[in-house]
């Protein structure tokens, strides 16, 4: 495994000054980049945080490559890109670098910051005025940039290019710095991110000279889990820390004696705004902050399963409601862990189910009881399904024993884990059997209403999250056990992932053969035989049947099918729809 190195549990120490020592400056980048380089957007000397020391002991360490995963908004160009290019170029004045971005003039913008750095009369006093006073006799343009060297050299002290960029062909290079080689506009684009890593890959890489100073720095803000920076992890899976390097620095981190997470530049990005943000925007944050962009193709649970419905047209006034809850009882953790409480609504004539309002809530115990009060008085829910070891708990700790019977708890026993039953019960939403209130959004596309904003990024990002406990999840399938049965269970039933998958293989085909109308006989015949293959009853085969025995065959296949997902309502058993 390459090296990654942790940037400790100082999160608030800052280092500032001015030059007080031109030759240490020279020597030192931490020294240097304090009392030299600022703040693009104030004009004042940086501050040094605590994450950004650990950058500077990267870039002091003998690694050839070093990646750079950080945040959003973390000064990463201006420390590395500008700053560090800047230092090292006043330590080798025969450096010959390049500056690679996604576009040629997003490179060109960063040459103009070391530029600006090379002018600041404190570095000049580290390292003298470098930049040439007849800049035609000597190159100096907005895209290439030749220094006051100690010889001639025919490669430029900094080149500008932009992905694709020929310029970089036959030129030789010590540093390589490429910030972002993919924008937040093309980041989901195959084509545009392969394009991207073949040019990074197939040229830039190559025009690295082979000596002791030579080095790629790549500098990455996540908009994608097939970025660059995953790509070069997977290639230096097991380098060693010469080699490859990698600091992966989250705006957020779990502070290691409180537990509490922690803006890690707390005067920038205040940790209550982070989790706001957090909050209101999931999948971004994750991947723009979090440098842990969601890879909704390892889920195993698909978002299209959900089946949004506008909320407006749903009557939600003639439903019976039901409640589950995944209680955090722990007087320990109420306020640091989620308390959820899922309603699922039924309608009695159209016998639909819908996932209608969730509470999700840190709240305090105090806050926390009001808040349950207030959405039991909303929704007066026929039942509030709980497993029975969390029940005592909820009782005890949140609501008094006269208040717990004053609702229609109904205590639940699992015997099975909560992949499992979680597993089981998309059965239910693959056969389009559950509805999730939704709306569309400016782009026309279909959003959960904000309460049930948790349960889309908990199901999408099922079982792989980093941070989430399923406890939206966990609550949605207590409040679906009095409607749904899961198969051979009476309360749930254990389902493998490949079970799992031969159902959703199994929908697939049902779904094909019920548009039939667009395939031949023969696929027909074919998509019969794969469907037999995966379905409890031996069906007789003939390819001379006819289009009426044909459709009786899939009709024996798909009531084989349903009888494993019929749904209980006080209503009656839903039939299944296609």
């Amino acid at each position: 495994m390459f090296q990654e190195f942790d940037f400790g549990t100082s999160l608030s120490k800052t280092i500032m000054g001015e030059v007080d020592d031109a030759e240490e400056a020279q020597t030192s980048f931490a020294v240097f980049a304090p009392a030299v380089i600022r703040s693009e957007d104030t004009g004042e000397l940086i501050e040094l945080q605590g994450f950004q020391q650990t950058v500077i002991d990267a870039l002091n360490s003998p690694a050839k490559i070093i990646l750079f995963i950080l945040a959003r908004g973390m000064a990463k160009s201006t420390l590395v890109t500008i700053g560090y290019t800047a230092w090292r170029i006043g330590n080798d004045k025969n450096l010959r670098g390049i500056v690679a971005s996604n576009t040629k003039d997003q490179a060109v913008s960063h040459l103009r910051g070391i530029e600006t750095i090379l002018e600041d009369r404190s570095y000049q006093e580290i390292f003298g005025n470098l930049i040439p006073s007849n800049k035609k006799k000597i190159k100096w343009s907005e895209d290439v940039k030749y220094i006051l060297r100690d010889r001639k050299m025919r490669d430029a002290t900094l080149r500008a290019a932009g992905v694709e960029s020929a310029e970089v062909l036959g030129k030789r290079s010590d540093i390589i710095i490429v910030d972002d080689l993919i924008d937040i506009a093309h980041a989901d684009s195959t084509i545009e991110r392969d394009k991207a890593w073949r040019w990074f890959s197939g040229q830039l890489k190559f025009t690295l000279s082979k000596t002791d100073k030579s080095r790629i720095i790549v500098i990455n803000t996540r908009f994608h889990h097939d970025d660059i920076a995953a790509r070069l992890k997977a290639q230096y899976e097991g380098a060693s820390p010469e080699e490859f390097i990698c600091v992966d620095i989250p705006a957020l981190v779990r502070d290691t004696v409180t537990g509490e997470e922690k803006s890690i530049w707390e005067s920038r990005f205040p940790t209550k705004d982070l989790l706001q943000e957090r909050e209101r925007n999931y999948f971004e944050f994750q991947s723009h902050f979090m440098n842990d962009p969601i890879d909704d193709t390892k889920s195993q649970l698909q978002e299209s399963w959900l089946q949004y419905v506008d909320h407006t047209t749903v009557h939600l006034d003639e439903m019976e409601f039901f409640f589950g809850v995944d209680p955090n009882t722990d007087k320990d953790t109420i306020g640091k862990d989620y308390f959820a409480v899922v309603v699922i609504g039924v309608h009695p004539a159209t016998q639909r189910i819908y996932l209608v309002d969730l509470l999700y809530t840190k709240a305090d115990l105090k806050t926390l009881k009001e808040q349950f009060k207030a959405i039991a008085q909303r929704w007066k829910p026929s039942k509030i399904l709980i497993e029975s070891n969390a029940a005592q708990g909820l009782y005890t700790t949140i609501l008094s024993k006269e208040e717990y019977l004053d609702y229609p708890f109904e205590n639940i026993y699992s015997t099975i884990s909560k992949e499992q039953r979680i597993l089981s019960m998309a059965n239910h939403f693959i056969g389009g059997r559950i509805s999730t209130l939704g709306e569309k959004d400016e782009a026309g596309r279909w959003h959960p209403i904000p309460s049930l904003a948790p349960i889309r990024r908990e199901w999408i990002t099922f079982p792989h999250s980093r941070e989430s406990h399923f406890d939206a999840l966990d609550a949605m399938d207590m409040a679906l056990r009095p409607l749904i049965s899961y198969a051979a269970e009476s309360a749930v039933s254990v389902i493998t992932p490949d079970e799992f998958a031969k159902r959703i293989q199994q929908e697939q085909l049902i779904r094909q053969l019920r548009t039939r109308a667009e395939i031949t006989d023969e696929q027909m015949h074919e998509r019969l035989r794969e469907l037999e293959h995966l379905s409890d009853p031996v069906v007789e085969q003939d390819d001379d049947k006819t289009k009426e025995q044909l459709d009786e065959e899939l009709a024996i296949l798909e009531a084989a099918y349903m009888r494993s997902f019929d749904i209980r309502t006080p209503f009656g058993t839903l039939g299944r729809r296609v």
